[in-house]
């Protein structure tokens, strides 16, 4: 028999919602909390190695480089309440999701809201937190085009078509990679709003 906050029989689409949700939440929370300690202590340009190999040796990859340190810089305090705000939103999502697999003694319909409204946090702060990636990487674009005759596939083009071929690539993947990220997470607030996922969820707290 199950009791209210244990164990019970999942359904495993739930279960696997909830995993889903915890890698996501692991994912985004890492890379946010590694960028954050980066900005809070940042590391000695000097200690960086002065060769790096291939493409990634080139003069436009190293003016890249330049320019994202520039551009971080001058919005340090916005990234650091950002990042601070999706960190603490991404672990959030990730207890509350583990909960529904593994309640202990927790209410699983109290954990289901937390989801719904930890996910929908993540999905704002982690809009935000691309709108600011997105700057960055126009001037990473931009910086690199500049010096593109230094990336294979680029030497025959124009100064003025290589900077925008470069800055439009760039600036493509910063977008494409937040529509991803937050749709994935939009995704699993709507699937946790519905009244099946809640009635689910609700049987499990209350046994007969």
């Amino acid at each position: 028999m199950n009791v209210p906050g244990g164990p019970g029989k999942l359904p495993l689409a739930i279960r696997n919602m909830a995993l889903a949700c915890m890698a996501l939440s692991a994912l985004v929370g890492f890379f946010s909390l590694t960028e954050l300690l980066a900005l809070i202590q940042p590391s000695d340009p000097t200690r960086l190695p002065l060769q790096l190999p291939g493409t990634f040796g080139s003069e436009a990859f190293k003016k890249g480089v330049e320019a994202q340190r520039a551009a971080v810089e001058s919005m340090r305090v916005a990234r650091v309440m950002t990042l601070s705000g999706l960190g603490m939103a991404c672990a959030l999502s990730f207890v509350a999701a583990s909960r529904l697999i593994w309640p202990r003694g927790l209410r699983r319909e109290s954990m289901r809201r937390l989801v719904v409204g930890s996910s929908v946090a993540v999905a704002l702060l982690r809009t935000l937190d691309g709108a600011q990636l997105t700057v960055v990487a126009r001037r990473v674009g931009g910086a690199m085009g500049r010096s593109a005759n230094s990336l294979p596939g680029l030497s025959e083009l124009t100064p003025v078509e290589a900077e925008a071929a470069v800055r439009s690539w760039v600036v493509a993947v910063a977008i494409l990679q937040t529509a991803v990220l937050v749709g994935a997470f939009a995704f699993v607030s709507h699937y946790f709003r519905t009244q099946r996922a809640k009635q689910l969820l609700q049987a499990l707290d209350n046994p007969r």
